[in-house]
């Protein structure tokens, strides 16, 4: 399969178009996005990855949470408090629906898996995100650590986390995985 987007420049102009197209609480999952990529980028440098892994990493980054724009409405992004069932199946088919679009665009079997097992860690979803076949930390990518750590790390400190037993749970697993060594 030939991939659609072949420079990263034109996929991340694509992200921002297609984001911004959206209500404004996509722009907040654009500004995720892009902190996660940030984030990603310093640690994967200073573990030394190669520089071809480190722009792989990058793109991930900017489509692991995309497909929420397919799956999940404003009301939903924003929503504070316990998700009903409904809700939680509609949010969790984000890192699918991201996958699907990263391999669609891209070609790339690294990239999609690494999106769609963004809330994936021992053996089960972190928060409850339902994946088929989650690593263990042995197996699991140097590359998908750190995209793990990154999207955590910002959802549990940027605000975008409004429970704060919540982030002391993800720093718990932030700390577990100790994915930069």
């Amino acid at each position: 399969m030939q991939p659609l987007i072949s420079d990263k420049e034109q996929l991340r102009r694509l992200i921002v178009c297609e984001l911004k197209a959206h209500d404004p609480v996509h722009e907040n999952v654009l500004k995720h996005t892009f902190r996660v990529a940030n984030l990603c980028r310093s640690f994967a440098e200073k573990v030394q990855l190669a520089q071809a892994t480190v722009e792989k990493l990058e793109m991930a980054c900017w489509l692991h949470d995309f497909g929420l724009k397919n799956c999940a409405d404003s009301e939903l992004i924003n929503w504070v408090g316990e998700l009903n069932p409904f809700q939680r199946q509609k949010l969790e088919r984000h890192p699918l629906a991201s996958a699907e679009i990263a391999y669609e665009l891209l070609a790339d079997s690294d990239i999609s898996d690494w999106v769609l097992h963004h809330h994936c860690l021992r053996g089960r979803g972190v928060a409850g995100y339902p994946v088929d076949r989650c690593y263990e930390l042995k197996t699991m990518p140097v590359p998908l650590q750190i995209l793990i750590c990154s999207d955590q790390f910002d959802s549990a400190f940027s605000g975008r986390c409004s429970d704060p037993k919540t982030a002391q749970a993800i720093a718990a697993e932030i700390e577990h995985l100790g994915a930069i060594r």
